[in-house]
């Protein structure tokens, strides 16, 4: 395989990363463990708090949410324009099981901040049948 091929196979797996990133957006986190919690942020600048839902399982959260920008044909002229309009698409697998019932959200200055209460490690006696 010569050189310029492997350019070309390169180039065109940016060119579909890129393509994808244009459709589905995942916002930058944090996730960080204190006191019995999982705490979470992720950057959601630009999104209001009615456009994002966040699920919550035992092991997982997912974070979803749709942006839109158009423009107004009697607003002028526009030259220049990087507002994208897309998806918002994270899952996050936690390293430890949580109450899903427990989670926690709230959106300010762009980013949403969620809390999870680690579940506590289910035990139960198990009866012994004699055969």
């Amino acid at each position: 395989m010569a050189k310029g091929d492997i350019q070309v196979k390169t180039d065109a797996l940016a060119d579909w990363f890129n393509a994808e990133r244009e459709l589905v957006w995942s916002p930058a986190i944090e996730l960080r463990q204190k006191d019995g919690l999982f705490e979470l942020t992720a950057a959601v600048a630009g999104l209001d708090a009615k456009d994002v839902e966040v699920h919550a399982t035992a092991e997982d959260i997912l974070i979803k949410g749709k942006t839109a920008h158009t423009h107004e044909s009697n607003n002028g002229t526009v030259h220049v324009c990087e507002f994208q309009s897309g998806q918002l698409f994270r899952s996050i697998h936690l390293p430890e099981r949580i109450d899903p019932d427990s989670v926690k959200a709230e959106q300010r200055n762009g980013m949403l901040y969620l809390t999870a209460k680690i579940a506590k490690p289910a035990t139960r006696k198990v009866d012994i049948q004699a055969a």
